[in-house]
C-alpha cells in the first residue's frame, strides 16, 4: 500500500470510540462499526457518529472528506476510499473533477468512481479463457467453499464449456490485490480471481453475487492437481452427466 492512500481516524458514538483504518479493509471497517453497538453497520450514517481524521491524504482529506454530508452512509466514505486508493490513477482523474467543479457531493465521488471502474472492465477482462478440448487435461486446486468441496483455477472458463452437471461460479479478489477471495458470483468483470466448478449448487444473493470471508468460509487443500474426472469420479457423477448438453 502507497504511503499517500493511508487513511485513518477516530470514530466516536456518545462515550464510546474505535480506531478504523481504511487500508485494513472491508471487514475491518465493518467489525469496527458493530464494536460502537452498530448491529447493521450499512446503515450508519455520518449524522450517527463523530469522524476524526488522524491521517489522510489532501484528496480524501480536503476534498471527498469535504463533500460528506450528515445524511451519507459512513460505508460509502470508505467505498470513495476505495476507489482512490485501489482504481489505478482514480485519484489523479478524480482531482480533475473536483477542480473543474463536477464533484459537488459524496454521491457524485461515487458515480465517477463507478463509471471509471467500468470503463477499466475490458482490460479486466483480459484473462486466459479456457476452451472445452484443454479443459479435460487441465489441474485444479481442490478446496472447500460454503462447505462444498469444489475446484479452483485462476482462469476463467467459459459456461458453456463446463460439465453439465457441474456448477461454475467466478471469484472477486479484494482491492487490496493480496489475492484474498471477498465475493463469489455468476459473472466477476473487477478483481477477478479465479473459477470454481462445484458438484453441488452454492445459494447467491438476489443479485447473483455472495460475500466471502475466506477466513470462515474457505479451506484449502493440500491436493493442488486434480482432473475434472477425477472430481466427477469421486462425487459420483457418471461420465453420461459430464459434456453432452
Amino acid at each position: 500500500m502507497n504511503d499517500r492512500h493511508v487513511m485513518k481516524m477516530v470514530v466516536l458514538r456518545n462515550d464510546a470510540k474505535v480506531y478504523v483504518n481504511f487500508n485494513k479493509g472491508y471487514w475491518h471497517v465493518m467489525k469496527s462499526l458493530r464494536k460502537l453497538g452498530f448491529d447493521e453497520p450499512h446503515e450508519v450514517r455520518c449524522e450517527d457518529i463523530t469522524i476524526k481524521l488522524t491521517q489522510a491524504n489532501d484528496l480524501m482529506k480536503n476534498r471527498v472528506y469535504g463533500v460528506l454530508s450528515n445524511k451519507d452512509y459512513f460505508m460509502d466514505f470508505f467505498r470513495a476510499y476505495q476507489y482512490v486508493a485501489h482504481e489505478k490513477d482514480f485519484d489523479r482523474h478524480l482531482e480533475q473533477m473536483f477542480r473543474k467543479g463536477r464533484i459537488q457531493s459524496l454521491d457524485d465521488v461515487l458515480m465517477e468512481g463507478n463509471l471509471y471502474q467500468v470503463a477499466m472492465i475490458r482490460e479486466a477482462q483480459d484473462v486466459p479463457m479456457v476452451k472445452e478440448e484443454s479443459l479435460r487435461d487441465m489441474k485444479f486446486t481442490e478446496m472447500t467453499i460454503l462447505n462444498r468441496s469444489v475446484l479452483f483455477t485462476q482462469s476463467r472458463i467459459d459456461l458453456k464449456d463446463v460439465p453439465k452437471s457441474l456448477y461454475r461460479y467466478e471469484c472477486q479478489h479484494d482491492d487490496d490485490q493480496c489475492g484474498i477471495i471477498t465475493m463469489i458470483g455468476r459473472k466477476i468483470h473487477v478483481n477477478f480471481a479465479g473459477t470454481i466448478l462445484s458438484s453441488r449448487k452454492i445459494a447467491l444473493d438476489y443479485d447473483g453475487y455472495r460475500i466471502i470471508d475466506e477466513d470462515k468460509d474457505i479451506h484449502y487443500s493440500s491436493r493442488k492437481s486434480v482432473r475434472i474426472s477425477e472430481y466427477m469420479h469421486e462425487h459420483e457423477i457418471t461420465r453420461s452427466q459430464s459434456y453432452s448438453r
